[in-house]
């Protein structure tokens, strides 16, 4: 069967014209996901026959007993698993906004909580603010003894559910910002920075 990678440009004008007037942002048709040699003699595949679309503004929840594929189906969407037949297709974002994917067990990198949620972009008082209030961090801030200056280096120290929510809060830092840059470099007309100065 035809594959096709993740943001590949379509160099053909009327397809361009008829991908900027669809709504779906992903489709995949009677995709199958896994891993095969380079000879294409071995095959094993993790997702069969998928098939799925999501268009623009509209929520999907994925729901599946445990190992029946629910990771698998995000990380191949993300491309983290090879697409071996079918049709996968995502909506080009790079000047739109990333996928943003927080994880069921979220990784973190070793520093202080505030260092975390930056995850290495500039400090936006405002933006920052507003993360911490939509991921529902604030009640954990102002438990801890140095609020978000707090160092962590192990993270047992912190519970399951404070791990999630700095993750999300990452991902959300990481969305505001990319809209903030955007807005200031006159790419989109947003005003951001106005709703984000409402919430505080």
């Amino acid at each position: 069967g035809s594959s096709s990678s993740i943001h590949e440009k379509n160099n053909n004008k009327d397809d361009n014209v008829t991908e900027e007037r669809s709504n779906l942002i992903i489709k995949l048709e009677n995709a199958f996901f896994g891993t095969k040699r380079h000879d294409r003699r071995y095959e094993k595949y993790i997702l069969k026959n998928i098939n799925f679309s999501l268009e623009n503004n509209t929520l999907a929840i994925v729901i599946g007993n445990v190992g029946s594929g629910k990771t698998a189906f995000f990380e191949s969407i993300l491309g983290d698993i090879q697409l071996i037949h079918g049709f996968l297709y995502v909506k080009n974002v790079l000047y739109n906004m990333p996928i943003l994917y927080v994880p069921q067990n979220s990784w973190l990198s070793i520093g202080n909580i505030r260092s975390m949620i930056l995850f290495g972009n500039e400090y936006n008082s405002g933006i920052y603010r507003y993360t911490v209030e939509q991921s529902e961090l604030l009640n954990d801030i102002s438990s801890f003894k140095n609020g978000d200056m707090r160092y962590v280096n192990d993270d047992h120290n912190l519970s399951k559910g404070q791990k999630v929510r700095i993750s999300l809060a990452r991902a959300l830092y990481h969305h505001y910002m990319h809209l903030h840059k955007l807005s200031s470099n006159g790419e989109k007309k947003m005003r951001v920075d106005d709703s984000f100065a409402n919430k505080n």
